[in-house]
């Protein structure tokens, strides 16, 4: 029974621990892009989705100072009319 690894299988088993120790340091350094990516972007889309919300909350702004400014001149047309009748029926009486 030989104990001993002959200088073909030392160097054979040595190359490949070396291949099979690149091949997992690419792939971690991939990996480690590929997350350094994913955060970028999704710092991204965090930062689009506060534009949106600011954006969304003017514009809910502007359409309630629109339907105030539009509920005031229904009020104020209202009020006319009112007292345009008043006037032409106190002018009848």
């Amino acid at each position: 029974m030989n104990t001993h690894l002959s200088t073909d299988t030392i160097i054979k088993n040595k190359y490949f621990l070396f291949s099979e120790t690149a091949q997992l340091e690419a792939q971690h350094h991939k990996a480690e892009q590929e997350a350094s990516e994913l955060k970028k972007e999704k710092l991204l889309l965090e930062n689009q989705l506060e534009m949106e919300k600011m954006r969304v909350e003017a514009e809910k702004k502007k359409v309630m100072l629109a339907h105030e400014q539009l509920r005031e001149k229904v009020q104020l047309s209202f009020f006319f009319v009112h007292f345009y009748f008043v006037r032409m029926l106190g002018s009848y009486i």
